[in-house]
């Protein structure tokens, strides 16, 4: 019945699948199941497993290395791209939900908005927080853009404003 199911709708079966995962968690029954989903359509390259909330944001560095997940429980995970492993412990800085994410164009910088209405910068090489967060927004901050040169980052918010800050 799933075969069928994933045959004829990718989607319904992928997102019954992970939700077996997420519900059952990881064992050879579930795992077989994802696994079946990804032989089955080669456009789904890999699963990536880790993150202990939904995940709310994602951003991949222009070199394509590096993957970032922003999650439900504050925190933002770097995956290598790769190996599909987690590069080090989350990071952690934000109250809310991370809601956006933005790499530098020289990847030396990812941006992350959240709910807590802030934008946090980070160093890629110490994976620690540059300064403090930037506040401004009055809403969450849903999405983050770099310019082309890398100097100014642009932040929207829920509160209907854009925020250019120089980085």
């Amino acid at each position: 019945q799933s075969a069928l199911i994933r045959d004829q709708r990718l989607q319904p079966s992928l997102l019954l699948g992970l939700e077996v995962f997420r519900q059952l968690g990881s064992n050879p029954q579930t795992l077989g199941l994802l696994l079946d989903n990804v032989q089955s359509h080669p456009q789904l390259s890999q699963f990536l497993v880790g993150n202990t909330s939904p995940v709310t944001s994602l951003a991949i560095s222009p070199d394509g290395r590096i993957i970032a997940s922003g999650s439900a429980d504050d925190s933002i995970i770097l995956w290598d791209a790769t190996t599909h492993q987690p590069i080090g412990s989350p990071l952690k800085g934000h109250l809310d939900s991370v809601k956006s994410l933005a790499f530098s164009p020289d990847e030396k910088t990812l941006a992350s908005g959240s709910l807590d209405n802030t934008v946090i910068l980070w160093d890629m090489d110490s994976r620690e927080m540059i300064g403090s967060p930037l506040i401004g927004h009055s809403g969450s901050v849903n999405s983050l853009a770099f310019s082309p040169d890398g100097k100014i980052l642009a932040s929207g918010s829920s509160d209907n404003s854009i925020i250019l800050w120089d980085t």
